[in-house]
């Protein structure tokens, strides 16, 4: 029973981590297209964190910005280029900021394929005219025969 439930527990959480993953991708992708057209930024980004004073902190999370205040210090942060570093006494949690992903071989794929296609689409198009050339001047043969 307890199995079941941990299973079950398990694809509910990476059903949610894949529409989270989503929504991320869709935010970026109008974000980017805006940034296009407004040109505004050349950058698209998701999340930011940054300290505006000692003991407050901006946020800036799907194009909404967030101020937070501390009260007491319980971890501190530092954000580098690379990575968030979350440091709570002697701990420190590094949260990577940037995501790289190389789709460059799917890319060359598509492109194969694209051209592929078009070059086979040019082939069929050139052996249809053919085909409906040698079909209407048949056709008109048949016509000028009965008249």
């Amino acid at each position: 029973m307890n199995d079941t439930r941990l299973a079950e527990t398990t694809v509910v959480l990476r059903g949610l981590l894949v529409l989270v993953l989503l929504i991320v991708v869709g935010v970026n992708a109008a974000e980017l297209q805006m940034n296009g057209l407004t040109r505004r930024h050349e950058t698209v980004q998701a999340f930011n964190v940054r300290q505006q004073d000692p003991g407050y902190y901006a946020f800036y999370l799907f194009g909404a910005s967030y101020l937070v205040q501390s009260d007491y210090p319980l971890a501190m942060l530092n954000n580098t280029d690379t990575e968030i570093v979350v440091t709570a006494g002697t701990r420190q949690w590094g949260i990577p900021v940037r995501l790289c992903i190389n789709a460059a071989p799917e890319f060359a794929l598509l492109d194969l394929w694209s051209r592929q296609f078009s070059e086979e689409a040019v082939r069929t198009k050139v052996q249809l005219h053919a085909y409906v050339q040698a079909a209407s001047q048949t056709l008109f043969e048949l016509i000028r025969k009965q008249r």
